[in-house]
């Protein structure tokens, strides 16, 4: 017979201050401390100690002997010392996770290492699911593979491995997991009581989702002076209708866990006596998760809603605003917040709101170590070492605030802007490591202090030429590359190691080297994504004072809490509640085979925890947002859905008030009155800031947008092209003409009868040169050989009567204009010159060549201006006659090429042309003319890289809105 206590405090009561209240009402303030108080987490033990100190007034008391039971990171030896030392110590997690990568490797040694390191965190995971289910490891041999699909026979491989030899590794180990650990120590415990009553002992706030800890649960409540008080028991719920609902239900894990206790959900009092609290909250919210056919108790919706609001964000940063303006109210009296928020990028934007107020509060589930500034340099560094195109990844380290690399931080950082520059100058795509050399000797310091980095990362970067190194290798020259590149002037690199996340980074790299001490040696290219796997495991939590007013938590660690506003955060599928993830190795069947929970059961624990916050706080803040981080739409949450069915059945036409928080975030960052667009801008500089040198290409852009003139010419701002950027078609263009170029450098006028081959010999050498790497090579030159083939069949008949062929030839000629005078110069691509001064000049394009009738009508003159600027430039009044404008296309498709005659009338076009060019240059040779964006957007080049600087999308809407 059982002789100790079973009660609950139902949903709507604060659990903490009510079961502090009671424990202080049952056993006294002398008692207390001789009690046991087993609680499910630290930080259920924390708010209880607060709790206490609530209810006594302030009065001096001494506490009960508090122990988390349910946290696998507590320290559980405080359940009973005496039965802690006969229990193996806890295996650290870094080291069963090696030991679990041996395992994977040895069954299939073809996997990639960082494939198979993360496939030993989910075993991990399953070994820890094991444990916490009471379900013993070799009992996964004995799985049914007989009418098992042939992908999961093959996963079978993997558990066969585990179940024969993970005990053995264990024993070896001489330590155990932290779930298998807590499952020996809870049951050792249990039976150690069950023999030997220890005095009072209560356990509170324990759903008993995990066997070992409702096994306890089961002996304390056998205990003469045991007592167990269930949290968020509904006192009305029907146990039928709860398990016919199944796993899903808010209420099942307590059903079920009554039911092992030996008693009936009528037959549990409610402790203390007396309902109290919002009773009508506590009825919606069951009315929440009943079937629309079955019938309740009756309650008030009206005033079930009172204090209740709801929040749709359209994006996740307007509802973390919206959260953190709601808090910010809130602080202006002495009320509590509490912020639930399972996703934890939400929570870290809704800190870094409320930073905007001036209010430090820390996401209490931490920052994960590669998400911090000394992770992200330590992951840098690796990258940057170890990858095959680094100059991104040196860039970024060498711009981190933590870069030193032997000098001073603003040294360090100009250096690297200077190195940025030199890299951005080559119209190539980034090659990778020579590229970086090359750069940095384009200067002598700065090739001075690239010599002593390369020395510095030599060790590292030489690693990644073999094909297999030792793990502890890798880490040893990392850890020698991470303080070489922290280190300033002075050899100092504390500021790596300084504050928390410092000291959590050198933490992590000792343990990292201890658990990886007989890692097998790994391909070079795994250690970085291995090193980042392991770090996202590892939170960082920073020491500070806590915020007397708000806190941030998860959800499992906001059980038992309770504040006078609740936001629950984040109310989507995939957050709240999770998508139940059973993990890649067992599938339904085999769970249920082995007596595994269905993973709906998370469903019901998380709609617990939801109804437990909702029905016991007096404010109540439900928010979502309708687009995720990136954008993409998200599904509401399945309890957002059941509380609009419930009332639309219970109280049509009642739903819940919609928080004024929304428009607050929506006004909050938007200027006071109507929006006042500037207008398209007309920049008029004077006439001596005005160019007087201008190249050709500066002629087109002066009718297609004016504008990328005078930010280029007057202003002196060019575009920069990111270092890693993709290879498009100016690369290919460019390795065209200098093809062509390099073939026509002996300045033969006739096609040489070995043309094809020694074209095909150039432009492989130039190919090769290239370093866009051998996929481009391999796309492009196929290519380039039709081009060849179709050049040898087609040359010999425009070269027939041509004395010879100049490529690359520079013009230049002054242009009077009135009150400048303007000089204009050019580069032609090839210039055949015949007998009696005929001259032909040719344009190389690879794309797609201008019309005849865009020359014609002017707005596509590089040609003919070409063509002027030539006869403009001739020495000693030489009469050159231009008789053919053409272009050449170069496409390499089918046809390979074509030659576009541009005119007949040559003379005419290059007159036009030039009559043309005058009227323009002396229109902008007059200071009030303005430099206008984009004149006409039909002809000009897309996209515009000054587009941002002139404010486009301001201009342009406020004139299609006009």
């Amino acid at each position: 017979a059982r002789m100790g206590e079973i009660v609950s405090i139902p949903p709507e009561q604060p659990f903490a201050s009510t079961l502090a209240r009671g424990l202080l009402d049952r056993f006294g303030p002398r008692g207390l401390a001789r009690v046991r108080l087993l609680l499910p987490s630290r930080r259920a033990a924390l708010v209880v100690q607060e709790a206490f100190i609530e209810v006594s007034g302030g009065h001096p008391l001494l506490l009960p002997r508090m122990t988390a039971v349910g946290d696998v990171a507590g320290d559980l030896g405080l359940v009973d010392g005496a039965v802690d030392l006969e229990i193996p110590p806890p295996l650290d997690d870094l080291r069963r996770r090696f030991v679990l990568f041996r395992l994977v490797r040895a069954v299939d040694p073809t996997l990639p290492h960082e494939h198979a390191f993360r496939l030993a965190d989910s075993l991990g995971r399953l070994l820890d699911e094991l444990a916490d289910e009471d379900v013993a490891v070799e009992r996964l041999s004995a799985l049914d593979r007989d009418n098992a699909a042939e992908h999961w026979r093959r996963i079978a491989r993997f558990l066969d491995i585990l179940a024969m030899s993970w005990s053995a590794i264990e024993a070896e180990e001489g330590g155990l997991g932290a779930s298998e650990r807590r499952r020996r120590l809870l049951r050792a415990v249990a039976d150690s009581w069950r023999a030997a009553p220890p005095g009072p002992v209560v356990l509170a706030g324990v759903t008993g989702s995990v066997p070992a800890v409702a096994d306890l649960m089961e002996a304390v409540a056998h205990l003469p002076q045991g007592l167990v008080v269930l949290p968020g028991l509904d006192p009305e719920v029907d146990p039928e209708m709860v398990t016919k609902a199944g796993p899903s239900h808010p209420q099942w894990g307590l059903v079920r866990l009554v039911a092992r206790l030996g008693t009936e959900v009528a037959g549990v009092p409610v402790w203390p006596d007396g309902d109290g609290g919002q009773v009508p909250r506590r009825r919606l919210m069951a009315a929440m998760a009943r079937p629309a056919a079955a019938l309740g108790p009756a309650f008030d919706p009206v005033a079930a809603l009172d204090g209740v609001e709801r929040l749709e964000a359209p994006d996740v940063a307007t509802e973390a605003l919206a959260i953190a303006l709601t808090l910010r109210a809130t602080m202006e009296s002495d009320a509590r917040a509490l912020v639930v928020a399972p996703d934890r990028q939400l929570a870290r934007r809704v800190a870094a709101e409320l930073a905007r107020f001036g209010v430090a509060v820390e996401d209490s589930g931490g920052r994960p170590l590669d998400q911090t500034p000394p992770g992200i340099f330590a992951l840098l560094v690796a990258h940057a070492c170890l990858d095959d195109d680094p100059v991104v990844s040196w860039l970024a380290l060498l711009k981190h605030p933590l870069a030193r690399a032997g000098r001073d931080g603003a040294t360090c950082r100009r250096f690297a802007r200077r190195l940025d520059l030199a890299l951005r100058e080559g119209v190539e795509a980034a090659p990778g490591w020579p590229s970086l050399e090359a750069a940095a000797r384009s200067e002598t310091e700065l090739a001075t202090w690239f010599e002593d980095l390369e020395r510095a990362t030599a060790p590292l970067r030489a690693c990644r030429q073999a094909g297999r190194v030792s793990f502890l290798d890798l880490l040893d020259a990392h850890a020698r590359a991470l303080t070489a590149i922290a280190r300033d002037d002075e050899g100092d690199e504390g500021r790596l190691w300084a504050g928390t996340a410092g000291a959590a980074l050198d933490g992590f790299l000792a343990s990292l080297g201890a658990a990886a001490r007989d890692a097998e040696p790994i391909a070079p290219a795994a250690f970085t994504p291995m090193l980042a796997s392991a770090m996202a495991l590892r939170p960082v939590r920073r020491v500070e004072a806590a915020h007397p007013q708000i806190e941030i938590l998860g959800r499992f660690e906001a059980r038992l809490m309770s504040a006078d506003l609740v936001v629950l955060a984040g109310l989507n599928e995939g957050a709240w509640p999770e998508t139940p993830d059973p993990g890649p190795w067992l599938g339904r069947a085999q769970r249920q085979s082995l007596g595994l929970p269905p993973p709906e059961q998370r469903v019901g624990f998380a709609a617990h925890d939801l109804v437990h916050l909702a029905a016991s706080a007096p404010r109540l803040l439900l928010t979502r947002s309708r687009r995720d981080t990136g954008g993409a739409p998200t599904v509401r949450s399945r309890f957002l859905d059941r509380l609009d069915r419930a009332l639309a059945r219970l109280a049509p036409g009642t739903p819940v008030p919609s928080s004024p928080s929304l428009a607050w975030a929506l006004a909050y960052d938007r200027p006071e009155g109507a929006a006042r667009p500037r207008p398209r801008p007309e920049p008029r500089p004077p006439l001596r800031a005005r160019p007087t040198t201008l190249s050709v290409s500066d002629v087109e852009r002066l009718l297609r947008n004016p504008y990328a003139v005078y930010a280029d010419r007057v202003l002196g701002l060019r575009p920069l092209d990111p270092p890693d950027r993709a290879v498009d078609a100016r690369d290919r263009g460019t390795l065209v003409h200098r093809a062509l170029e390099r073939f026509e450098a002996t300045g033969q006028a006739a096609w040489p009868a070995d043309g094809l081959e020694r074209l095909l010999a150039t432009g492989r050498a130039v190919f090769d040169a290239s370093r866009l790497g051998d996929a481009v090579v391999a796309l492009w030159w196929p290519r380039f050989e039709r081009i060849a083939r179709w050049l040898a069949a087609t040359e010999p008949g425009r070269r027939s009567d041509i004395l010879d062929v100049l490529t690359e030839t520079t013009v230049r000629a002054a242009l009077d204009v009135g009150p400048m005078t303007v000089t204009l110069q050019g580069r032609i691509d090839r210039l055949d010159r015949g007998a009696e001064g005929q001259v032909l000049l040719y344009d190389y394009k690879t794309g797609t060549p201008p019309s005849k009738r865009e020359v014609s009508d002017g707005d596509r003159p590089q040609l003919p201006l070409l063509a002027s600027l030539l006869q403009a430039s001739a020495a000693d009044g030489a009469s050159l006659a231009v008789v053919t404008l053409a272009y050449l296309e170069l496409k390499g498709g089918e046809p390979p090429g074509s030659a576009h005659i541009v005119t007949d009338d040559a003379a005419a076009l290059i007159a036009r042309t030039e009559e043309g060019v005058r009227r323009l240059l002396g229109a902008y040779a007059n200071p009030a003319v303005p430099y206008l964006p984009v004149p006409r957007p039909e002809a000009s080049a897309h996209p515009d890289p000054y587009a941002p600087l002139s404010r486009d999308r301001e201009w342009l809407d406020a004139e299609a809105a006009s």
